[in-house]
């Protein structure tokens, strides 16, 4: 699964994205939580665009956003048939910037954090979906989204056995566009191996959403590497 991310280093979006709108200003966030405002690329006729998401899928026939459960994730074996996001997939797809992604590794009764990263890699793209939902009471409008999921690669697996789905810059394009195949967007719902992956434990600041500072992701030593 993904249910924290990091995003830090902002400035080069637009030339990374190759944005239609290049005036952006991103704050830092180093640990980004579900339920929180992200920001997405988003293909349109005039170019690519960077919006922001409610991080947390509602489906559009949903009736009360409250007490209905959002999903921040979406499996990718899945996503075509699931009727909560099959129509999304088709036609709504979104590439999610972060320059890494937290997962926790259970040890006896306490969850260790790790930042999941790839060499030479500093910023990357998790692919995600999206839906407009309207409140049929105030006729508000929701943009929401969720991350696609899908089995870890071999080092993330030490830790857990789901990753975000991450794409390569030159596969961006294809899966953005509507017009794209089933076939074109399922041989890029693969575990990312592309370049070597290296993870970190850190603090467990990151365990909080309320605590958003470089702290968060500052590297420790786990105890049994702090023997002999």
């Amino acid at each position: 699964m993904c249910g924290r991310f990091v995003l830090w280093i902002t400035l080069s979006l637009a030339d990374h994205y190759d944005l239609a709108d290049s005036d952006i200003s991103i704050p830092a966030s180093y640990n980004i939580a579900p339920g929180q405002d992200i920001v997405a690329v988003v293909g349109q006729s005039t170019g690519r665009k960077l919006v922001r998401f409610q991080w947390g899928f509602i489906p559009s026939w949903t009736k009360d956003v409250i007490k209905s459960p959002r999903s921040i994730n979406a499996r990718s074996e899945t996503v075509w048939e699931k009727p909560s996001f099959r129509s999304a997939i088709r036609s709504r797809r979104c590439l999610i910037p972060a320059n890494g992604f937290l997962e926790w590794k259970k040890s006896g009764a306490r969850k260790q954090p790790f930042l999941v990263r790839f060499e030479n890699l500093e910023l990357f793209s998790m692919v995600g979906i999206w839906e407009s939902w309207k409140n049929p009471k105030t006729s508000e409008i929701i943009d929401s989204c969720a991350i696609l999921t899908t089995s870890a690669n071999e080092v993330v697996a030490t830790i857990h056995d789901r990753m975000p789905v991450i794409i390569k810059p030159e596969d961006y394009s294809t899966w953005l566009s509507p017009e794209s195949r089933r076939e074109q967007i399922d041989v890029m719902l693969q575990p990312y191996a592309d370049t070597p992956t290296h993870i970190q434990p850190v603090s467990t600041r990151v365990n909080s959403p309320k605590n958003n500072d470089p702290d968060c992701i500052v590297p420790v030593l786990l105890p049994d590497e702090n023997q002999g």
